[in-house]
């Protein structure tokens, strides 16, 4: 019994035009590109326009090679368009284990689900009825998949930039370490409206007069009045802020914060110089494990 096999080659075109501007979508979802929805599905008409011509030479696997490797480059540029030759190359790699995951998991559907019964005749089928089918089931598959992949990169990506290597500079002295991104820190100080950092007084007491650091270390809870009645520092008064702030059993609480020259914050391999920022001195331990040491607002990275 002979099996007979229709190809329609607007059919191809439409489901080579659809998979490729999901594979580009998917891919920029990955890399973490801004995409436009345009460009998108313009890089994946040209790459599936491209693949017409395979269509005529399956018995040249060079020219067929050459053929994706030109579509593949044209949709990327194209739809993802990188800056930079490295970007290029990192997206087009992107892409290809994209466009490799689809397809494994389209075979995947067609083998495992006995796709060929599921859509009739087991032996005779046409090109259109079985690709419509398998276009449907695999997009729906893969975009499932694709969100569950990116909610995941994304939630890890939050994990890897919760904290944040910082570096206080004022004078001659520094002081490093490391703080949490913290939501919910929203403290300005009142003098000059700028963001605040807050610091425990361990890593920041090389900055504080002696007289201050004697009072912290013989009462957390010491008032902010008090700690200023002992600075004799001119100096540091010029420096000194008193910053107000809420929280849980706490509605009218003082911070004893100071003006650094600067700081950085080093945030995806590059440093953040900020000299418009008051450190706000925390009495306690804000980590029970020692992991961070201060916290950090938003907006210090949204300023960058």
């Amino acid at each position: 019994m002979k099996c007979s096999l229709t190809i329609y080659a607007d059919v191809v075109f439409l489901i080579n035009f659809v998979m490729d501007s999901f594979i580009l979508w998917l891919s920029g979802m990955i890399a973490r590109r801004r995409q436009r929805p345009v460009f998108t599905i313009l890089g994946g008409f040209v790459m599936a326009l491209c693949y017409m011509p395979a269509m005529f030479l399956a018995g040249s696997a060079a020219i067929n090679v050459i053929i994706s490797a030109v579509a593949l480059s044209l949709g990327v540029v194209i739809a993802l368009r990188p800056a930079k030759f490295r970007e290029f190359v990192k997206q087009t790699v992107i892409t290809c284990v994209a466009a490799f995951a689809i397809g494994g998991m389209g075979m995947a559907l067609f083998y495992f689900t006995n796709f060929p019964v599921l859509i009739g005749d087991a032996i005779s089928y046409t090109v259109s009825r079985f690709s419509l089918k398998i276009l449907i089931a695999s997009s729906s598959s893969i975009y499932i998949a694709a969100k569950l992949l990116i909610a995941w990169q994304k939630r890890m990506a939050i994990k890897r930039r919760a904290f944040y290597p910082v570096r206080i500079c004022c004078g001659e002295r520094d002081a490093q370490f490391t703080a949490l991104m913290d939501t919910g820190n929203s403290l300005r100080d009142p003098l000059g409206d700028c963001p605040v950092l807050i610091a425990e007084f361990t890593a920041v007491e090389r900055f504080l007069p002696k007289s201050v650091n004697i009072v912290f270390r013989a009462n957390k809870d010491c008032d902010i009045a008090e700690i200023l009645n002992t600075v004799d520092d001119a100096p540091f008064m010029s420096r000194a802020r008193v910053i107000p702030f809420s929280s849980l059993g706490k509605q009218n609480g003082m911070l004893l914060g100071f003006r650094p020259d600067y700081i950085e914050i080093t945030n995806d391999d590059r440093s953040i110089t900020l000299d418009n920022v008051v450190v706000g001195v925390y009495s306690r331990e804000l980590s029970g494990d020692g992991t961070y040491h201060g916290l950090l607002s938003p907006e210090f990275i949204k300023v960058s």
